[in-house]
């Protein structure tokens, strides 16, 4: 399995084998402290919103990530 490598808007770099991992990683690069996962997603959707005016789910990582990916917020790497 190939692994996937996305670039934050801004600098970073993520790398993971599906979005959860992408998710988690995006986690880890965070300077926002937070009690856990699940509460951090909506954190950032949140603060996502109020910065840029974007609906981003927190639902689950997969919906997370597309939409971060949608907007622009992270890109792909070649």
């Amino acid at each position: 399995m190939q692994q996937l490598e996305f670039m934050v808007k801004g600098g970073g770099v993520l790398r993971g084998f599906d979005y959860e991992d992408i998710a988690y990683s995006l986690y880890d690069l965070s300077l926002a402290p937070c009690v856990d996962f699940e509460t951090w997603m909506q954190d950032m959707t949140k603060r996502i919103d109020v910065q840029f005016g974007y609906s981003v789910r927190h639902d689950n990582p997969t919906n997370f990530i597309t939409d971060l990916i949608k907007y622009g917020l992270i890109m792909r790497c070649v």
